[in-house]
């Protein structure tokens, strides 16, 4: 469950040595899955400082860098919260809020980080504010009304209520082109999240990516665990598939991220009357990240693959329909269809 926000990043690295020693002695010091969650919180809300608070021009980015240097602003102490849990198999992920900069010469807004947390024994997501603490804010620990350390309070300011298991690019981007923290408070915070999305036609560059939403769809629609290793062979034969089989796949992308994808393969059979072609086309492998769901990014997907396989002389696409995923194929004109039968073969069946 929540595999995506368990994932091992380039920012959220807790395989770092030093993250995953103190995710460890984080756990010996806690006695449930709360004290741990609660214990995490306040390690990176008081022990690591913020950069404005501090005036410290240090810049730091990823989790493990955070941890080294002791300070950040809090773009990346949500970072480091999200891998001391993630290390401890807590999914954990990033909500935003527009604010309000009162001491920033030259725009009035900016952008402020904060962290999703779920907590599997109360079966819900809560929201944890690890800024830092300074007069006038005052963020503490709760699993029931949020305590945060900034409230909307004028007009322009917004609390996005999102949760999304990876840091906005965006985002990312200011700190790694920046030097002095300060001076990157003072003229350089974006005052809108950069979350967005573009589609693609894969191509053979694209193998990685191929692969990595092939095997991560995979667990989510199996249900494996975030941990669960595939064998060769099904990395190997997937690999081989998107080598050299007759297929198109489309990536839906947010920045250099996949958050949804989607295949139809192509195959010939012997021309009918109803397809003097012989090709026809089997639509599988549509997948949209859970927090990405519900905002037509699989319709667009199923529509462009749609389009390849009319361009490329198919005169029918079959699939496999989940009841989720019924209504979507409906609204793009795919019918029920009692046609045929199959035959699977099973391990101990002979050749």
């Amino acid at each position: 469950m929540y595999n995506e926000f368990l994932e091992k990043t380039e920012y959220v690295d807790y395989d770092d040595p030093a993250i995953k020693s103190l995710a460890e002695r984080l756990k010996a010091e806690s006695s449930d899955e709360i004290s741990l969650i609660r214990n995490t919180f306040y390690f990176v809300r008081d022990e690591i400082k913020h950069s404005w608070d501090e005036q410290d021009r240090r810049v730091t980015i990823s989790a493990s860098d955070t941890l080294r240097v002791g300070v950040g602003i809090c773009w990346a102490k949500a970072n480091l919260l999200a891998a001391l849990l993630r290390a401890n198999g807590i999914p954990a992920g990033f909500s935003y809020q527009r604010l309000t900069l009162g001491d920033r010469p030259d725009t009035r807004y900016g952008i402020h980080a904060m962290n999703t947390i779920y907590v599997s024994g109360l079966g819900k997501w809560i929201r944890l504010d690890a800024r830092g603490n300074k007069e006038g804010v005052n963020a503490e620990f709760s699993t029931d009304e949020e305590i945060l350390a900034f409230e909307i309070k004028s007009e322009g300011e917004v609390d996005y209520h999102d949760n999304h298991s990876y840091p906005d690019y965006g985002l990312m981007k200011v700190l790694e082109e920046s030097t002095d923290a300060i001076d990157m408070c003072l003229h350089h915070l974006p005052d809108q999240l950069t979350y967005s999305v573009t589609y693609k036609i894969a191509s053979p560059d694209d193998m990685e990516l191929l692969m990595s939403s092939r095997l991560e769809m995979l667990k989510v629609v199996n249900d494996l665990d975030y941990t669960y290793e595939y064998s060769d062979e099904i990395v190997k034969s997937s690999r081989e598939y998107f080598e050299k089989g007759d297929h198109t796949t489309v990536l839906a992308m947010d920045g250099k991220r996949v958050i949804g994808c989607a295949s139809i393969c192509y195959m010939y059979i012997m021309p009918t009357f109803d397809h003097p072609t012989g090709k026809r086309a089997h639509l599988m492998n549509v997948y949209t990240m859970k927090e990405w769901q519900r905002q037509g990014i699989a319709r667009k997907m199923v529509s462009m693959l749609i389009d390849e396989a009319w361009k490329r002389g198919a005169t029918e696409i079959s699939l496999d329909a989940t009841e989720e995923g019924r209504p979507l194929y409906e609204r793009l004109g795919f019918t029920e269809s009692t046609e045929g039968m199959v035959l699977t073969r099973t391990e101990n069946q002979p050749f």
